[in-house]
């Protein structure tokens, strides 16, 4: 299993962005994926269908 962390040197970078393409692509593949938002903000989620309105993350629970 490999593991592949991805940390942006500020916000507004486009570290989100390269997450939620990169995790589609490797599902694609045929990869078994597992993505973890570490942003307070939780704002990967809208990369994946996650309602806008539900805000709820870690960082709010």
């Amino acid at each position: 299993m490999a593991v592949l962390g991805l940390q942006g040197v500020r916000g507004g970078v486009g570290t989100t962005t390269i997450t939620a393409a990169l995790a589609w692509s490797l599902q694609m593949l045929g990869e078994n994926v597992l993505v973890v938002d570490a942003c307070p903000d939780n704002l990967l989620r809208l990369s994946f269908n996650v309602d806008f309105t539900h805000r709820q993350g870690w960082a709010r629970a």
